[in-house]
Formats: C-alpha cells, sequence, structure tokens
C-alpha cells in the first residue's frame, strides 16, 4: 500500500467515525425529556385519549349487544345504520 493510499484509508475512516458521532448524537437529541414536557398539553392529551377510549368503549358495548343478542336481521341492519348515524 503506498503512502496515499493509506492517508486515503486513514481519511475516509474518520470522517465515516465523525458521521456516525453526529448521528448518534442527533437521535439522542430527539427524544423530548421528561421534565421539559409542558404540563398543560400533557392534560389536554390526556382528557383527549379518555374521551376517545370512553367513545370506543361505548362502541364496544354496542357491537357486543349486537352480536350476542338475537335478533332478525332487519333489525340488525337498522342498528348498524343508527350507528354510522352518530
Amino acid at each position: 500500500m503506498s503512502t496515499m493510499e493509506a492517508v486515503v484509508v486513514i481519511v475516509a475512516l474518520i470522517m465515516f467515525a465523525r458521521v456516525l458521532r453526529e448521528r448518534i448524537r442527533s437521535d439522542r437529541h430527539t427524544e423530548i425529556p421528561f421534565g421539559l414536557v409542558d404540563p398543560d398539553t400533557l392534560t389536554r392529551e390526556n382528557e383527549a385519549l379518555r374521551r376517545d377510549l370512553a367513545a370506543l368503549a361505548d362502541r364496544v358495548k354496542v357491537l357486543e349487544r349486537i352480536a350476542t343478542d338475537n335478533r332478525h336481521g332487519t333489525d340488525l341492519a337498522a342498528e348498524i345504520e343508527a350507528l354510522r348515524d352518530r
């Protein structure tokens, strides 16, 4: 290996190491530490999630009732249409 080839290999290794180090450093900074999150934002997000969960629980109750009740096909179709109107 000539001197010039050795220099090129060393420079390439140094550049690769710097790129890798910067990538690791940037990945570390993308996470938001818990202490820096606005409490009001967390409260609003929690309230929205609770509303969504309550709505999903209601839908599951309706679906369970539809699945377990012995009804005729016309009643089932009417109930599904009523759910679409919500």
